[in-house]
């Protein structure tokens, strides 16, 4: 199993693995481990640090959150695009949607046409809103926009989200059934909500994307 326990300041790096075994495993450095950073310094710690990606934080996970702007923001995002193209770090998700019960899809669709934009593969998804259908609605939703740019959807269960567990998860994808929405396992996260690893072997393997491990 691996795992990457590199602190930086108070909190842990994460290593986001693709699952596909047909690609070679990928370590990305997520933008929650040095929460601060901008864009640029972000990369540059990736470099620094032996990571092939980053996951780029560029729209607020909560209202209470601060992000760097880079949507609209087209120095930067020049910036950006060169300093991808001068390391070889690559983008492996934009992180994190979390869609609340006020949540506007429409609204995400500049932060979402950015990450496509800047080779991202993957939207790192929460599901925080306890209307289930509204919840089901909303993803199914974001899962169109997102394959219409050629971005996969990621689900991950939180344990302090209204989506806390895998088996929520899993409804959720079962229900909404997306070709390009797969399962997004964190290893904290998974832990906490009393799940044991014999339940990963009978997930559906259609289900079946990344793993955190912290």
């Amino acid at each position: 199993m691996l795992r990457h326990d590199c602190r930086t300041s108070s909190s842990y790096s994460v290593a986001t693995v693709s699952t596909d075994r047909s690609r070679p495993a990928r370590l990305s450095l997520a933008q929650l481990t040095i929460a601060d950073a901008n864009p640029l310094q972000l990369i540059d710690a990736a470099v620094a640090g032996g990571f092939d990606a980053i996951c780029l934080r560029l729209v607020a996970p909560l209202p209470t959150d601060t992000v760097f702007p880079v949507v609209g923001q087209e120095p930067m995002i020049r910036d950006i695009a060169a300093r991808l193209d001068a390391s070889g770090i690559r983008i492996l998700d934009m992180e994190a949607i979390w869609l609340m019960p006020h949540t506007d899809v429409r609204s995400l669709m500049p932060a979402m046409e950015l990450a496509a934009r800047l080779g991202a593969q993957h939207v790192l998804v929460v599901g925080n809103d306890p209307d289930q259908g509204r919840l089901a609605a909303n993803f199914a939703a974001l899962c169109d926009r997102a394959d219409a740019l050629g971005l996969g959807v990621v689900l991950e269960a939180m344990s302090f989200a209204e989506l806390k567990t895998l088996r929520q998860t899993l409804d959720l994808l079962g229900r909404v059934r997306k070709p390009n929405a797969r399962l997004l396992v964190d290893a904290l996260h998974f832990y906490r909500s009393g799940a044991h690893p014999r339940e990963l072997a009978a997930i559906d393997p259609t289900f079946r994307g990344k793993a955190n491990w912290r």
